[in-house]
């Protein structure tokens, strides 16, 4: 045998004990990879088609309405006959007056359902609502929000969307938020995150706040429909 025959005999010897060694010096262990987790079907909050006061989730009381912070006249939250997709919504009728008295009184009406055991949104994506203003309304846009409490977690516990700007006259519009965007307002001290509070829902809410001077005046007919989480 050639030098250059012996020579490629212990190289491809080499090869073969060197691949040996690696083979004894790992172990194969086989890990189960979870399935990816399904993503749940649209859950239907209200399509506000019956014109009744029960949403359209069973598990949600009776809509309310009611002002906060100060003088609220002519607070109504009527069956609307204009809707997004159909001939129905719910139409919020505000009158709102900060009092001339040298500070902002920060008005503000809320559309609330209250749920009769907590729910869990953990699993959604968005909360999405479709909304208009009548064109008489003052000012010419609104800002809107949805406000998710949970009671069980402490006094004051709750999430806010940021605001959604409803401009008057305008068509039906969507309004999508995403749920990571909801947060827990500074104002409020109550300790708590934002995942339990989304797993400990207890009541959601419409929020308008328009934006008021001292001794100023806002009004105007919100009309809401479709609301649902995907």
């Amino acid at each position: 045998m050639t030098g250059y025959s012996r020579s490629v005999s212990h190289f491809a010897l080499g090869v073969m004990t060197l691949g040996q060694l690696l083979v004894g010096c790992f172990d194969v262990e086989q890990v189960d990879v979870p399935e990816a987790k399904a993503k749940p079907a649209p859950l239907l909050i209200d399509d506000f088609d019956d014109g009744d006061r029960q949403p359209s989730l069973e598990s949600l009381e009776l809509w309310h309405c009611f002002g906060d912070n100060g003088t609220a006249q002519n607070l109504r939250a009527d069956p609307e006959k204009q809707g997004a997709h159909s001939t129905a919504g719910r139409a919020i009728t505000f009158d709102l007056v900060d009092v001339t008295d040298g500070k902002q009184d920060y008005q503000a009406v809320e559309l609330q359902a209250r749920a009769s055991v907590p729910l869990d949104l953990t699993d959604y994506e968005r909360f999405v609502f479709w909304a208009a203003l009548d064109a008489r309304a003052t000012p010419d846009a609104l800002p809107v929000r949805i406000k998710l409490s949970c009671d069980d977690l402490g006094d004051g516990a709750e999430l806010e969307s940021p605001d959604q700007s409803v401009p008057a006259g305008g068509p039906f519009r969507a309004h999508s938020t995403p749920m990571a965007k909801f947060y827990h307002p500074a104002w409020i001290e109550t300790d708590y995150d934002e995942a339990s509070c989304l797993a400990r829902v207890s009541a959601l809410s419409f929020f308008l706040q328009p934006e008021m001077l001292d001794g100023s005046r806002a009004s105007g007919r919100l009309t809401v429909d479709d609301a649902y989480l995907q």
